[in-house]
């Protein structure tokens, strides 16, 4: 079974008025969350991974695009084409 990410894409409004976009993550999304890892300072590298991951390289990130919605499946935060969150279960 195939599924695409149409129909798990969503709009939320923030409390401040502003729009984010929710939506499953894709493995085109592998050079953004390159990116917002850039952002990242050490300490939050340390408490996001639990100090087993020490530098975040693109073949990393790379994984952290894929998603195959069985095992896996994970969701970005974005405004426009801004990357500012992930998240997976």
């Amino acid at each position: 079974m195939t599924l695409t990410i149409d129909g798990y894409a969503t709009d939320v409004v923030l409390r401040d008025g502003s729009t984010i976009r929710l939506r499953p993550v894709t493995t085109s999304d592998g050079s953004a969350l390159v990116a917002l890892q850039h952002n990242l300072t050490p300490e939050d590298i340390r408490f996001r991974f639990q100090g087993v991951v020490r530098t975040l390289d693109e073949p990393f990130m790379e994984r952290f695009a894929e998603s195959d919605f069985n095992n896996v499946f994970a969701i970005v935060a974005e405004t426009g084409n801004l990357i500012t969150s992930r998240a997976d279960w």
